[in-house]
């Protein structure tokens, strides 16, 4: 990675401008892979278009989708689900509560395939169950977007998961406590995912 930035480095000083030599990881900015290639998105908020904003909207999303992908990735890898896995997701959350699926087919996939695996955590903890059920929830919400040939979820572990939070000896027993919230919102998500269901 250096040995490339340093040859982009020789080329820049080659052509007139220069680099001052300090950590490069620091100053590159993600660029989106979508900015070129004009790909479709899943679905668009259709009156950011009427704000007088609408052409530093588009580059803010593209620009704040590309940090939450890097976020989320980043917090799965090092298995930091709290805090950073959990302000990632609360992140997606809101992106599509603004922009609405404002992300391609493949990222949609990708996404739900995430909170999915998030939520299927084994002793995951309550208040992330709740975060990442809701985002995923969001994620399901429009099915026309993605049809059960696009993508497919086993329905064992959110049944199981179900059954721990509502109806288990141990909830009724008072030896696993959640919140009503939370098991209304693992619900709903799954509820949402039944149409993906093999």
């Amino acid at each position: 990675m250096n040995l490339l930035l340093d040859k982009m480095a020789g080329n820049n000083e080659k052509e007139g401008f220069s680099c001052p030599s300090q950590d490069y990881d620091d100053d590159i900015a993600m660029i989106s892979s979508t900015e070129s290639l004009d790909l479709e998105y899943q679905m668009t908020m259709k009156f950011n278009k009427l704000l007088p904003y609408a052409d530093e909207l588009e580059k803010e999303a593209t620009k704040l989708l590309s940090d939450i992908k890097g976020e989320l990735g980043r917090a799965v890898a090092l298995r930091k689900y709290y805090p950073d896995c959990n302000l990632a997701a609360m992140k997606l959350a809101s992106y599509i509560k603004l922009y609405n699926l404002r992300f391609t087919k493949e990222d949609h996939i990708l996404f739900i395939k995430l909170m999915y695996e998030l939520i299927i955590v084994e002793d995951q903890d309550i208040d992330l169950l709740q975060t990442f059920a809701g985002t995923l929830g969001l994620l399901l919400k429009k099915p026309k977007t993605l049809s059960p040939s696009d993508i497919e979820l086993s329905w064992r572990p959110l049944y199981e998961l179900s059954m721990k939070l509502n109806y288990t000896s141990y909830s009724t027993s008072g030896m696993y406590r959640c919140c009503t919230r939370t098991a209304k919102i693992v619900n709903w998500a799954t509820s949402l995912a039944r149409n993906y269901f093999p």
